[in-house]
């Protein structure tokens, strides 16, 4: 669209200076009483010195539509550049979020299995095993979180770049 508008605002331009015309034609004309006719040839030379002072609001007025077509497509790029960088920043800070996720429930299921040693053992109750078997499973649930999370970051990643799947 900018380059249309500066197409239009360029032909304006040039259009401020036409080129003479010179107009060759004839002329048949009956008289009052209708018995004769007048014939004559007409000639006419047109001379332009520029349109500059009737072309200036229709140049002011393409400069114009330019200017809001660079501004429309500046805001666009500055919106798509923006978009990217959280697309960018967001997919960061998931890998982040997985890699934790994936050592917290790693931790977890330690944690499950000397609990469940101990239990064997007699050295621990019910309840602190039932414990560790909520906190293991709420561990692997948000590292499956996270990878989902991580994926649709990739996503979004993919759209902010234009990449069509």
């Amino acid at each position: 669209e900018t380059a249309r508008a500066q197409g239009e605002l360029d032909r304006l331009k040039a259009d401020q200076w036409s080129a003479p015309v010179l107009a060759l034609g004839s002329e048949h004309e009956r008289d009052i009483s209708g018995a004769s006719f007048d014939g004559r040839i007409v000639a006419g030379l047109q001379i332009p010195l520029g349109r500059r002072r009737d072309a200036q609001a229709a140049v002011a007025g393409a400069r114009r539509a330019v200017a809001e077509r660079r501004r429309d497509h500046q805001r666009l790029e500055r919106n798509l550049r923006e978009r990217l960088t959280e697309a960018e920043h967001r997919f960061a800070l998931s890998f982040e979020r997985v890699s934790a996720a994936a050592e917290q429930a790693e931790m977890a299921a330690e944690y499950l299995r000397l609990t469940e040693l101990g239990f064997g053992l007699g050295e621990t109750d019910l309840g602190q095993l039932l414990r560790a078997r909520a906190r293991a499973t709420a561990a692997n649930q948000t590292h499956r979180e996270a990878l989902i999370l991580r994926q649709s970051c990739a996503g979004e990643m993919n759209q902010a770049l234009g990449v069509v799947p």
